[in-house]
């Protein structure tokens, strides 16, 4: 809301529905923090909220729109939002299950977002082309989020992030992951050159390898010990 105000970042609101499409997946996902923290919902109730807060996010502009498969392959609407629906919900339950550890969330995504800052702005500055984008600025308010927060949550931490921060910052993760994909002209990429074809989508899996490994383990531990996956431990 401030950056809307502010000379150089007002483009980025200018004719473009993504903004509200990800203040309103945010304002879903924190109502759905904040009613888990309080009350403690079960996980079937978590999931369908967090679907909602992605699918409200996808279907109001915020979408996977190609795969760099056979050349490049332009996704159908539905397609689209059914993946980004995925993509969203696997990032913030993987950012909610790493967060087991005094900074462990707040520091993995705090690092991700500067380096998707960092790539964002490179895009940009080599395809010259405008470098207030919403993927610059969610990958700058994610940075400022996690590095304020940080201070007060390292071992021995004064206050904890709950699944209100937690699936928030997932959310937010996630949302800069697409919208910088969506800043790459998928009819510039060509099979010839295979890495810059790739690398939208390669940084985004780099960024979320730890937390989606540690989802994998924790399933596979807390299920051997005979409880539930969403069962903390």
């Amino acid at each position: 809301l401030v950056a809307s105000q502010l000379p150089v970042m007002r483009a980025v609101f200018d004719g473009d529905g993504q903004p509200l499409a990800l203040l309103t997946g945010a304002t879903i996902i924190v109502i759905l923090g904040l009613a888990d923290d309080r009350w403690g919902l079960d996980a079937p109730t978590k999931f369908v909220g967090q679907v909602l807060a992605a699918g409200s996010m996808a279907l109001l502009g915020i979408q996977v729109l190609w795969l760099p498969i056979a050349g490049t392959l332009l996704l159908d609407p539905l397609t689209s939002v059914l993946l980004t629906v995925l993509i969203v919900v696997l990032t913030v339950n993987a950012v909610n299950f790493v967060d087991g550890l005094d900074g462990l969330a707040a520091g993995i995504v705090g690092i991700a977002a500067l380096a998707l800052f960092a790539y964002s702005y490179l895009l940009s500055a080599t395809n010259q082309i405008d470098r207030a984008t919403l993927a610059a600025l969610i990958c700058a308010l994610l940075a400022g989020m996690c590095v304020g927060f940080l201070p007060h949550n390292i071992n021995p931490a004064r206050i904890f992030m709950g699944d209100t921060g937690s699936m928030l910052i997932g959310l937010l993760l996630a949302s800069s992951m697409i919208t910088l994909t969506g800043r790459v002209d998928p009819s510039s990429l060509t099979d010839t050159v295979l890495l810059p074809t790739l690398l939208p989508l390669l940084l985004p899996a780099a960024v979320i390898a730890i937390p989606l490994l540690d989802v994998a383990l924790a399933v596979v531990r807390r299920t051997r010990a005979r409880r539930s996956p969403f069962a903390p431990d």
